[in-house]
């Protein structure tokens, strides 16, 4: 079990073994693909309110818009162009639901051995629950998890682990359900729907439309709609954290702002971070960055950890 409390903050990069897509790939999804998708679901039910319909006129202008701003980020995108914050969402939503139907995992990936790290995070979760109702002490991890991302594979993966590792009867089945929801998961810009065990919710991998993408749409935080009390709940596990975990992170300012690390990061607090097909002047700025309110920097010399490995190595060196 994971005994000192941790914090794992987790970018695109980290879901992209599961055939999720990272953030330039999110990109792509949308300028080339996400157009004809809408048209794909077909017409809108006869009941669909006509807000909906109003939203949609906005498909083209808003893929037209957001191709040639030539910004990578569709978050940052939206946060300077909120007249098209709800074709956004809707735009954002459909990719990731797609990336579902299509993601893999354990030995269903293509190269499972070096680049699970769900596996090898949960694995680490479980050591020395040997019984058949060790599962009650799963929630003792001491992890937190905030996420930048809108896939819910994470949740899914460990239902799914922990439903299948112990004896699961209809009778522990809630149980299991309890233990789960313990775990703290942070989604910074929300995420596209509750699974079922966790209350009201759809199945991993079910089929959408637009009714159920236009529901979704309320799941969905831009930057600037955020709570302040979903800000002070991160805040306290981070503050309670003794180290951080950056994986498939992409270091943006805005991001680590959203973050108040300039609160939390004094030198005193181990940081390790992926910096996958980094060069290794970024890996300097980001250190440097991480670093600027460290309170003693000539003894935190080793600190931060930036190394360019993916998130499956670097849990191996340093979890």
């Amino acid at each position: 079990m994971i005994t000192e409390n941790t914090v794992f903050i987790l970018g695109a990069g980290a879901s992209v073994p599961y055939k999720y897509p990272s953030g330039r790939e999110l990109r792509f999804d949308i300028c080339e693909k996400f157009v004809k998708r809408i048209k794909a679901l077909g017409q809108l039910p006869q009941k669909q309110t006509s807000e909906l319909h109003d939203i949609l006129e906005n498909t083209r202008p808003f893929r037209d818009a957001f191709l040639k701003s030539s910004i990578y980020s569709i978050d940052f995108f939206l946060a300077r162009n909120p007249r098209f914050s709800e074709i956004g969402k809707v735009a954002i939503i459909s990719s990731i639901l797609e990336a579902e139907r299509n993601s893999v995992f354990r030995e269903d990936m293509d190269e499972y051995t070096v680049q699970d790290w769900y596996s090898l995070l949960f694995n680490k979760m479980v050591e020395g629950l040997t019984a058949p109702v060790d599962y009650r002490n799963f929630s003792e991890n001491k992890v937190t998890f905030i996420t930048f991302n809108y896939d819910r594979s994470l949740e899914h993966f460990l239902y799914e682990s922990l439903s299948n590792s112990f004896c699961s009867t209809p009778e522990n089945k809630n149980e299991i359900k309890d233990q789960l929801r313990q775990i703290r998961i942070f989604h910074v810009y929300g995420v596209i729907d509750n699974l079922p065990w966790q209350g009201e919710g759809t199945d991993y991998k079910a089929s959408f439309s637009l009714d159920s993408i236009n529901r979704m749409r309320n799941n969905i935080k831009l930057i600037h709609e955020r709570t302040a009390l979903e800000n002070r709940e991160m805040e306290r596990a981070m503050r309670n954290a003794s180290r951080f975990y950056f994986l498939g992170f992409g270091y943006a300012e805005e991001n680590l702002d959203i973050l108040g690390i300039r609160k939390f990061f004094d030198g005193y607090k181990k940081i390790y971070g992926t910096a996958f097909r980094m060069t290794e002047k970024e890996v300097s700025e980001i250190s440097g960055y991480l670093r600027i309110n460290f309170k003693d920097k000539q003894v935190q010399t080793h600190n931060p950890t930036i190394a360019r490995v993916d998130c499956y190595q670097l849990l191996r060196d340093w979890l």
